[in-house]
């Protein structure tokens, strides 16, 4: 078509040229110039014929492309990688009970629950370790060693390895508790959360063996008197929050010239917020020298609203 085009202009031109030559009407030049225009339109004719040829091929609308999903997708795709890294990951317990418990098992937990025909609510066992929980509400827990798995990291006061109580499930059913136990070693947090506590009787209890009793009692809103009058409680080196937010705790018995804790031994918060503790013998506390700039922050008598006398 092309072709056919350029053939018909250059015709006509030859015969403008003849015609001009033989009437003298158009002058030769003038010919030349309108062939030249030919020419142009011509050129114009091939250029929109390819542009259309080119335009035929392209999409007649263009997509968007939405950068804000791709971004999306790939922040999703982050944050589900570092997700499971985190879980591929294992927690300092889990690892701990792989490393430095390997001879732990399910097996050295034993719960059981009461099935309507029991006179228990719940009991069980771990290792040497028995306890039951009655339907008066009386926690007895009696043995030789530890009432639950605890692993400390070597050379500091805290733990690799601390299983929660066996008891935990039903501790508001706890009103009171009987504690016949020798050669433990950690009794933290053993009454933790048991918010219904009225009474301990730890006359069986051993400590001289205990080397931690933080958070022992923590919480224990509702017990008013702790007896350790007979006890050796010079072996243990963190007591921090043992007595702490007891609401109702009135009377903390130590004993008469007795060594609490060791000369290293953390007291913090140990009786913070007992707001209902009148007096108050800490005298026997190794290590600690109580100053009015250390009163509340160190060893946390913050919140002892009724304390009316402290012995020092």
């Amino acid at each position: 078509m092309r072709n056919c085009k350029r053939w018909l202009a250059v015709m006509l031109a030859t015969a403008m040229t003849v015609t001009s030559l033989q009437w003298g009407s158009v002058p030769v030049f003038a010919a030349q110039d309108e062939l030249l225009a030919d020419e142009v339109l011509l050129r114009e004719d091939v250029l929109l014929e390819d542009a259309s040829e080119i335009t035929e091929d392209v999409p007649a609308e263009v997509p968007v492309i939405d950068d804000t999903s791709v971004l999306e997708h790939e922040t999703v795709d982050e944050e589900d990688a570092v997700a499971e890294e985190l879980k591929e990951e294992p927690s300092v317990t889990e690892d701990a009970l792989e490393t430095e418990n390997e001879d732990l098992v399910e097996s050295d937990y034993e719960v059981i629950e009461n099935d309507g025909t029991s006179d228990y609510i719940a009991s069980g066992k771990y290792k040497n370790v028995t306890w039951s929980i009655d339907r008066d509400g009386l926690l007895s827990v009696s043995g030789t060693g530890e009432f639950r798995n605890a692993v400390r990291k070597e050379g500091t006061k805290a733990y690799s390895v601390l299983d929660p109580n066996p008891w935990k499930n039903y501790r508001n059913y706890i009103k009171k508790a009987k504690v016949d136990l020798k050669g433990a070693v950690h009794l933290r947090a053993m009454f933790s959360g048991c918010t219904y506590l009225e009474e301990v009787d730890l006359t069986g209890l051993d400590f001289s063996t205990v080397i931690d009793t933080a958070d022992m009692f923590v919480s224990c809103s509702s017990l008013k008197k702790v007896d350790l009058s007979d006890k050796d409680l010079s072996n243990i080196d963190n007591m921090g929050y043992m007595f702490g937010r007891c609401t109702s705790l009135t009377e903390v018995n130590f004993g008469d010239d007795a060594v609490v804790g060791t000369d290293d031994c953390n007291y913090y918060s140990m009786f913070m917020n007992c707001s209902s503790l009148e007096e108050l013998d800490i005298s026997g506390l190794q290590g600690y020298v109580f100053d009015e700039y250390n009163e509340y922050s160190d060893f946390g008598l913050s919140g002892l609203f009724s304390l009316k006398e402290i012995t020092l």
